[in-house]
């Protein structure tokens, strides 16, 4: 694996290009509801961090202790921090880590399983 750190891209481009490389290839369909983007987005964020010890039910209170931002952030860069030794009740601390590791666009060079696929390379 390696590093490579780009403090000049932007959240949104950070996000869009570790989205690209983590995105199974289906079409895209007819517009929805805001509830039903909401519910899609949250069905995506369960899916990339079920293997961590979270709960994602909503927006708001799953989110407050920076644990599932931390989890996320992890599942895209998973040599940035060890996951393992953060600590809910430091809601802080998750959160500028979090932050850090997305403004720095960390890059990773990972598994098929990092990057969304199972070992058969089947879309996950």
């Amino acid at each position: 694996m390696y590093c490579e750190l780009r403090p000049t891209m932007s959240r949104v481009n950070i996000f869009k290009q570790m989205d690209a490389q983590n995105r199974p290839a289906v079409p895209v369909s007819a517009p929805r509801s805001p509830n039903s983007i909401k519910d899609a987005l949250l069905r995506w964020v369960q899916s990339r961090v079920a293997e961590y010890p979270v709960s994602v039910t909503n927006f708001s209170s799953s989110w407050s202790d920076g644990m599932v931002f931390c989890a996320l952030t992890h599942r895209f860069a998973p040599q940035a921090f060890d996951f393992a030794s953060l600590k809910p009740e430091n809601r802080q601390a998750n959160f500028d880590l979090a932050f850090r590791v997305a403004e720095l666009g960390v890059r990773y060079s990972g598994s098929s399983r990092d990057r969304g696929h199972d070992h058969d390379g089947r879309s996950t």
